[in-house]
């Protein structure tokens, strides 16, 4: 046996056995995974974060400064911040309270809504033979009260939601400090990263 097929047969062997761990422990990885997720949570804020604003600051970098020199990062990232932060203003001031007032709105008019709808389905199936059906349905509140049911369900979880500010705020001021490491070392972190790419895999690859 040569000493490429014994190379080949061993990658095999290793794979099987890598795979039928994998298979045996399915749920304890699932779960470690979940786990780990929530653990590095702010990781992820911050990944996320740095993702959005490295759109703008390399917009003011290119066309405003012209430089990627230290500092004129550090104003582009400024710069950028400020920008989104006017954004999620206006989106809390504006948008969201004007979407609660409308859906809470919607929801008060979902019986009268409904009884509408009802009352022209029974007169396009007056003469036929749904008309039982369609009487029925105009008869009960089912329907009226699972919009309504789901509807203040959404309104509870986004409640639950803001109560839950203070953890969100946390992960979100410790993603916002990875972020901003992110962007600034930027060119250092992916060098590294390509640097282990290169030594996990050969060129090709």
């Amino acid at each position: 046996m040569t000493k490429a097929t014994y190379k080949k047969y061993l990658t095999l062997i290793t794979y099987a056995w890598v795979l039928l761990f994998l298979l045996l422990n399915i749920g304890v990885i699932f779960s470690s995974i979940g786990k780990a997720i929530i653990v590095l949570k702010p990781l992820w804020y911050g990944i996320s974060l740095a993702f959005v604003l490295n759109i703008p600051m390399n917009f003011f970098e290119t066309n405003l400064f012209n430089s990627h020199s230290k500092l004129h990062r550090g104003l582009s990232l400024i710069i950028s911040i400020m920008f989104l932060v006017c954004i999620l203003t206006i989106l809390f001031i504006w948008v969201i309270p004007d979407f609660v007032e409308s859906l809470t709105f919607l929801l008060g008019q979902a019986p009268k809504i409904m009884s509408d709808i009802n009352d022209i389905l029974v007169g396009m199936f007056s003469n036929t033979d749904l008309s039982s059906y369609v009487n029925n349905l105009h008869s009960s509140n089912q329907i009226t009260g699972f919009i309504t049911s789901a509807g203040k369900g959404v309104i509870a979880n986004f409640s639950s939601t803001i109560s839950n500010l203070a953890g969100l705020l946390v992960n979100l001021i410790t993603g916002f400090i990875i972020a901003i490491y992110l962007l600034l070392e930027k060119e250092f972190i992916l060098g590294k990263c390509k640097l282990i790419i290169y030594k996990i895999f050969d060129d090709d690859t």
